[in-house]
């Protein structure tokens, strides 16, 4: 059956189309322009449906949090168990899932296996092969030392499992949470830092050599935010704020670095915050604009820069031969963010999610 998305505005980069019509045939965008099934899209924009770039996914019921709010690919970056992983991929009717495994670290940290621990720069290239056999995607690194005083990476270190991820033909991802973690991630050539400090705003330096390198950000400022907020209600004298996170982020707008959106959502008790699946990637994109981004550029950074960034190219952008990942809203987006959240209906490829209803989240 061919579902025909009638008179409607669609996203891209270049902005929003005139009033056409989008059909979906066989879990992909069709050529052609009629359907079985009409819905007609007056008064809405259809977008790519959302990729949310930094998440931690333990159940399917995450997945499925994540559909009914438009958000239809989940990076998930960072699990104790790779089998959990597998056994949520492709799963029919809920997000799809790109998975890393359990990251690198310089010491035991966060309760993953031992074998997560790179002892040395030597050891990098068995870490990364084993990780690669487990299935995992990219390759994720924590560089900073911990609380329980294990130490963190060297920049020869991070460099060693950097090469050793691109001769696999992989990505790195590096979870990084002060300036120093920076700078080392930088200096190493990772290619993806997450996070924001939320104690010191990122010196301009450590952002031009981002720029010159090409690494890209994924600030989930939404996570950055809770952290804040419940360390604050705790401790309000605590040497941290938001504003330093918000700061850095215009810096980094300003000067040209590649950010996707990305939240850090996750249920578990042991993580500094909690947030929701799905609907935490609407604040995410209200708050990137807060920090300077424009609307379309914050809709962008979660459709087809995150694909692009991560080499998926059957998704990201409403083209003829593209997985059918869409998210219709009523409103303007480009105008006004809050209207991703005014959910008409949601397809992960070309299936439609149920018990959405037209409700706003």
């Amino acid at each position: 059956m061919k579902t025909a998305i009638t008179n409607v505005k669609v996203f891209s980069q270049g902005g929003l189309s005139e009033p056409k019509t989008i059909v979906i045939e066989n879990g992909l965008i069709s050529e052609k322009t009629e359907g079985d099934l009409v819905i007609d899209g007056s008064g809405c924009t259809l977008l790519p449906g959302l990729i949310d770039a930094h998440t931690h996914v333990d159940v399917i019921e995450h997945l499925e949090m994540a559909a009914k709010a438009g958000v239809t690919t989940l990076f998930e970056m960072a699990n104790h168990s790779p089998a959990v992983v597998d056994s949520l991929r492709n799963c029919e009717g809920v997000s799809s899932l790109i998975g890393s495994c359990y990251p690198a670290t310089a010491g035991q940290k966060m309760g993953f296996v031992e074998s997560a621990i790179v002892t040395s720069a030597e050891d990098s290239e068995r870490y990364v092969k084993e990780v690669i056999e487990l299935g995992a995607d990219f390759i994720k690194i924590i560089i900073e030392d911990d609380k329980e005083g294990n130490r963190g990476f060297t920049i020869k270190e991070v460099a060693a499992i950097v090469e050793a991820a691109h001769q696999y033909g992989k990505i790195t991802v590096a979870h990084v949470t002060t300036p120093q973690s920076y700078a080392t991630g930088v200096e190493a050539g990772v290619d993806i830092l997450t996070h924001i400090p939320i104690g010191a705003v990122i010196p301009q330096p450590i952002i031009d050599k981002m720029v010159e390198q090409n690494t890209v950000d994924i600030p989930t400022m939404t996570m950055m935010e809770g952290i804040v907020g419940r360390v604050k209600k705790m401790n309000p004298g605590a040497p941290i704020d938001f504003d330093y996170v918000t700061i850095s982020v215009g810096k980094m707008h300003a000067a040209g670095v590649t950010i996707l959106a990305g939240t850090d959502a996750n249920d578990q008790l042991q993580a500094p915050f909690q947030t929701p699946h799905g609907e935490s990637l609407h604040q995410e994109l209200e708050l990137l604009i807060e920090a300077g981004l424009t609307p379309k550029e914050a809709l962008i950074s979660a459709t087809s820069l995150p694909a692009e960034v991560f080499g998926l190219k059957d998704r990201g952008v409403i083209e003829v031969g593209r997985r059918a990942d869409l998210l219709l809203v009523e409103g303007d987006p480009t105008v006004d963010i809050r209207a991703t959240r005014a959910i008409k209906g949601v397809w992960i490829g070309g299936v439609k999610v149920d018990s959405i209803g037209g409700k706003s989240i």
